[in-house]
Parts: structure tokens; sequence; C-alpha cells
């Protein structure tokens, strides 16, 4: 089914996607600059696999016969209101919109959401501070029918000569210590095209952690787990686990995945017991290491603050959540509790 808003462009909404159109969203994938794993079919199909879902939406844009967009959207709610919305795994796991757009074009997105929301609500989380203006009429006013919210920073490190030119004097000081101190004790490995076993010992990893301890690992959930085991059985290839060993016995790891330039790292974590070596920290060095090795010039440590985070990092990330209705009720009650969220944390932020 075609939908036209501008002449210039058309939408094609799919229910069923078959293997002309994965291997088409392939090609835009691969011609496209600035995409991550969370936009590519791969995560899409990998999500569908492990949610069991069979009703979805994909959106196509084209410019006459060339494909400048995806939008793949399921069924979900976003304060008690029934939305489509970017596939999310297990709940605020995504870490970047699922939108694959080829150019900035304000003209694509606009086709695309009009389309959307002939009948249905949307809600698009994640979206990159580059692709704001996209959503901006010509005062800099917020496109009609439409609201937003600040979401997260998202740390990321464009590799360079120095992977500590973002310490201080006296961090930088400490850890070259514990680097030096580490180095006949701890031995790095890194796979690529990990098998089960690698899963395995991740697990076992988390369950020796502080977060396991705590009983809040991330593998504590069965679907985290199907997820992470959906990703390296499907898109193996491009899956990279590093682990940490001391006397023979992993007591790290670090999970990320290729795009491109791009190396994105989902998790990490280390047996609490050798927490006084910083094993955490020592296996981020020698991936960022390993990765300036393999030509990757961008790591990005996916959402949500950490100290070694704002350490190795030297680029933050805004992203931003958007809220679309063509209800005028809906965009109303969407507005006030934005507002009052908005207005909580204010208030809390003022009590710190």
């Amino acid at each position: 089914m075609y939908i036209n808003f501008l002449k210039e462009y058309q939408v094609k909404k799919v229910k069923k996607l078959e293997k002309l159109q994965l291997e088409e969203w392939q090609r835009l994938w691969d011609e496209t600059d600035d995409v991550h794993f969370f936009n590519s079919p791969t995560y899409f199909m990998s999500f569908l696999e492990t949610a069991s879902l069979e009703e979805y939406i994909v959106f196509f844009c084209y410019r006459k016969k060339e494909l400048v967009a995806v939008l793949p959207l399921v069924w979900g709610r976003k304060f008690a209101v029934k939305v489509l919305m970017c596939a999310d795994n297990f709940g605020g796991s995504i870490d970047r919109s699922s939108l694959c757009l080829k150019v900035g074009d304000p003209r694509i997105l606009e086709t695309i959401i009009k389309s959307v929301t002939e009948e249905e609500n949307l809600f698009l989380a994640e979206i990159e501070a580059r692709h704001l203006n996209l959503f901006m009429s010509g005062d800099k006013s917020i496109i009609k029918n439409c609201s937003f919210e600040f979401s997260c920073k998202s740390p990321r490190l464009v590799l360079g000569r120095d992977l500590f030119e973002n310490m201080s004097k006296k961090t930088k000081k400490k850890f070259k210590k514990k680097l030096t101190k580490s180095e006949p004790l701890v031995e790095f490995e890194f796979h690529r095209k990990s098998e089960t076993a690698d899963f395995e010992k991740m697990i076992a990893i988390e369950d020796k952690s502080w977060k396991g301890k705590k009983k809040i690992s991330l593998f504590g959930r069965e679907i985290t787990r199907k997820v992470y085991a959906s990703w390296i059985k499907n898109n193996n290839e491009n899956v990279g686990i590093a682990f940490l060993k001391k006397d023979d016995q992993e007591i790290a790891y670090l999970f990320g995945i290729f795009s491109k330039e791009t190396f994105l790292i989902t998790n990490s974590a280390f047996v609490s017991e050798f927490g006084k070596i910083t094993p955490g920290n020592i296996l981020v060095f020698h991936t960022l290491r390993h990765l300036q090795s393999l030509g990757i010039r961008l790591v990005d440590f996916s959402v949500g603050d950490s100290r070694w985070k704002r350490e190795f990092g030297n680029q933050l990330l805004k992203q931003y959540n958007f809220y679309f209705s063509k209800s005028k009720a809906v965009c109303l009650l969407w507005r006030v509790l934005l507002f009052c969220k908005r207005t909580v944390k204010r208030a809390l932020k003022s009590k710190c």
C-alpha cells in the first residue's frame, strides 16, 4: 500500500517483510552514513524472533523509485496511550531510534510521520540531536501535533592516539600505575564471531558481579538472555566479546557490536572480589587499544552514565523522545504529563 503526501515522496506500509524488502533495507543501511545497530534489519528481525511477534508495520519511504528511509514500528503503550513505537527488546534497551534516514531532508520525515499518524499515534524514542531540526517548522518551532522531551546524553569516544586524553592528570597517573601493576597478573582476549561458550562465561561473570549479588544483573531476566543469544546467533560476524583473565579464569567481560567503523558497547561486568584491581576499567582500556588496531573510528558507550564512560569518552550525544498524534486530546494529555515529569525532575534535582 502506497501513501502520497508530497508528490516527490511515497510511503509503502509493509506488514509482512519479504526477502527482497529486507535486502533493499540492508542496501540502504550499507549506503548510509552514521547508521547503527538499532536501525539495521538485523536488529529488527532479531527483535521479532525473540519477542515471537507477528504484528508490526515497516514504513518504506521512496523518492521516485529510490529508497531514502525506513522506519520499523511495533505496537506498544506510552503513558497508557496505544502507540506505534520502535522495537525495544526488554524495556529501555534501545539506545538509538530505529529510524534509518539516508539524508537529512525534513520532507522525508514529514512524509513518514504523516503516513503513520493518519490512523495511529506515534512515539519515537532516542532521536539524535542532529535530527532535531528536521522536526522543526520554518520558524524553528516544533511541528504541529508533536511533543518532545530530552531523553539522555550518550557518551562516545572518537578514537585518537591518546586514550587518556579526557582523564585528569591525577586520574591518568593513578590508572597508569594500576595498568603497570596488573600487566603480569592479567590476560586480555578479544573474540570475534563468538560462540555459545562465550555467552555462558558472560552470564557467569554477571552472577558474580555486584549486580548479580543484588539480584539486578542484566541476565537475571530470561528475555534479556534470549536477546543477547539472538544477537550472537543472527549477527555473529559483527559481535565482539572481550575478556580479562586472571589465573586462566575470566574475571571481566565486555560485549559489543561492530557497525561499519563503529563499535557499540552494550554491557560489561566484572567479578566483584577482584574490584581492587579495577578489572572493568583495565578491560575497557585494552579493548579500546585493540579497536584502534582494527581501524575503528568511533566507540559508542551506549546510554547511561558511569565513571569509566566519563573518563574515556570525549563526546556526549544528546537524544530526545518525540510524541505524535492526530488527536488533540492525546496531544494535550502528553503535554500535561511531560510538563509534570519535568517539574518532578527539577524538584528532585533541587533537593540533591
